[in-house]
């Protein structure tokens, strides 16, 4: 008995060693090609894996741009704004002759412009987006993705408004409705064409009669419960 259990552990070791020999080790199309696969099915986390393990393991193969823009575009599906962010922005400043250069851009101001979707909450990365949008557009006034970034425009420039709105309403229930007025007014110059603008003039329009009627009624010195 003691001759044999050696002996199992020789055969043992033997066949790990066999098995670690004649493992497969994945060639860079084939890591793509695997990538690729998982993108096009929307499984997204595995296909960061794979497009890391080109980046990683493969940085100068033909495939690293097209990994890094994919890598890029799912974490932008996959809804992660901060890395979708981040790794759109090394594509831009390392890859300026990609022919995803200009898909790039779209990507990094869709990330910024829908990190935030709540008008409630700071609004910063969504007039960060609106900013590199507009500044894309002055750089690059034949661009192809021309009505595109435009409409990425509007709806960051339609959450700014509701905000100036939301706020505007708080003022109007603490009754400081000369700061009501500032924001309806600002609210209308900056976003016209918003969504909430109708809703915005008139409002603005009871704020100015309410205003008036204050007035008035400072004036003669007699109480107006309406105030």
């Amino acid at each position: 008995m003691r001759r044999i259990v050696p002996l199992l552990m020789i055969l043992l070791i033997t066949g790990s060693c066999t098995f670690r020999k004649t493992r497969k080790v994945m060639s860079v199309d084939e890591v793509y090609t695997r990538a690729m696969t998982y993108f096009q099915k929307g499984k997204y986390s595995k296909a960061i894996t794979y497009f890391n393990k080109i980046l990683y393991e493969y940085p100068r193969s033909r495939y690293v741009d097209d990994a890094q823009y994919y890598l890029a575009e799912s974490y932008l599906r996959s809804k992660d704004w901060d890395n979708a962010i981040n790794e759109f922005k090394f594509f831009i400043q390392q890859f300026p002759n990609s022919e995803y250069f200009e898909r790039a851009y779209i990507g990094l101001i869709t990330a910024y412009i829908s990190k935030t979707p709540n008008p409630e909450l700071d609004q910063s990365d969504t007039k960060k987006g609106i900013r590199i949008a507009r500044d894309y557009l002055y750089e690059h006034p034949n661009t192809k993705y021309r009505e595109e970034i435009k409409a990425l425009i509007r709806q960051g420039e339609e959450r700014l408004a509701l905000k100036l709105y939301l706020i505007s309403e708080t003022y109007r229930h603490l009754k400081q409705y000369r700061a009501e007025k500032i924001y309806l007014e600002y609210l209308l110059d900056q976003y016209p064409q918003a969504k909430v603008a109708r809703k915005a003039r008139e409002k603005l329009a009871e704020c100015n009669k309410r205003l008036n009627s204050i007035g008035k009624t400072a004036s003669t010195g007699k109480y107006n419960p309406k105030g």
